[in-house]
């Protein structure tokens, strides 16, 4: 279990880490409907946007825009990268530093029992091309929508890190179990 902890928390680091710098562009958020802050009840996947209940933000992104929808995180976690926490919404990000945008998202519906997993899980659905994705979606419907799990270390049948690239954004899941744990939406091109 240790291995596999250890696998994703790598994998995740790299998601922040592989570039040579900061992005220069730092998006604001577009402003339609406001979400109400810390109760953020859905998760939608549009282009290089998510979408918090109807706010959508554009990443990678200040973390002032990113504040200005979740509020501000509870708690800072400072290891390879920085990491933004909020604790009761089962969401955290990732800056390369304090200078730099937020590049990585992920809404853990399971605790991964990482330093930096929020105390609460993420209490809604993501959706993500036209499909919802909880704490109960499978590996096998994960595929349907067309996650690539060639390119991913199964560790045991059930588990792993299937991906898909859709524009900028890269999004993986983690998945244990057979059933997904965590959603993370990087826009970090990981050829750099």
């Amino acid at each position: 279990m240790r291995q596999t902890n250890a696998s994703l928390v790598l994998m995740l680091s790299l998601l922040s880490i592989l570039n040579s710098g900061c992005r220069e562009r730092i998006t604001q958020p577009h402003r339609e409907l406001s979400a109400t802050k810390n109760q953020i009840s859905s998760l939608r996947f549009e282009g290089d946007s998510l979408v918090f209940n109807e706010t959508k933000v554009a990443f990678p992104s200040s973390v002032e825009a990113v504040e200005e929808v979740l509020g501000a995180p509870d708690r800072t976690v400072k290891l390879v990268n920085r990491i933004l926490v909020w604790e009761d919404l089962g969401i955290y990000a990732y800056q390369r530093d304090e200078s730099c945008p937020i590049d990585s998202v992920v809404a853990e519906f399971k605790s991964e029992g990482y330093p930096f997993s929020p105390k609460s899980p993420f209490p809604g659905q993501v959706a993500l091309l036209n499909t919802n994705i909880s704490g109960q979606t499978t590996l096998e419907e994960l595929n349907t929508i067309g996650f690539d799990e060639k390119n991913t270390e199964f560790n045991s049948p059930g588990a792993g890190y299937p991906s898909i690239k859709i524009g900028s954004c890269t999004i993986i899941a983690s998945v244990r179990e057979g059933r997904v744990r965590s959603i993370a939406w990087s826009w970090h091109d990981l050829a750099d």
